[in-house]
């Protein structure tokens, strides 16, 4: 079953007309994915156009390289060790 979606025409006289069409859920739930990686390429882009988020990172794979990091599978134990 698809999910109603209605916008707005305008004729060449000016006046309004809406048309309404039914778009699947399955079209929509794919969208909505492309949309989220989008919105993740545009973070990374913009975390990598900020100085200080290059440095945050270059900082964190030295980090990662030399095993200083801490593998936490349970939330609170992640407060716990950012003293939360």
């Amino acid at each position: 079953m698809g999910i109603p979606i209605s916008h707005m025409l305008c004729r060449a006289s000016g006046t309004n007309m809406t048309e309404s069409h039914s778009v699947p859920r399955s079209v929509l739930k794919e969208l909505q994915d492309h949309a989220r990686q989008i919105e993740d390429a545009i973070a990374t882009l913009e975390e990598l156009a900020d100085q200080e988020g290059i440095r945050r990172i270059r900082s964190g794979l030295k980090e990662y390289e030399k095993g200083e990091y801490v593998v936490v599978e349970d939330p609170k134990e992640m407060e716990s060790l950012l003293g939360e």
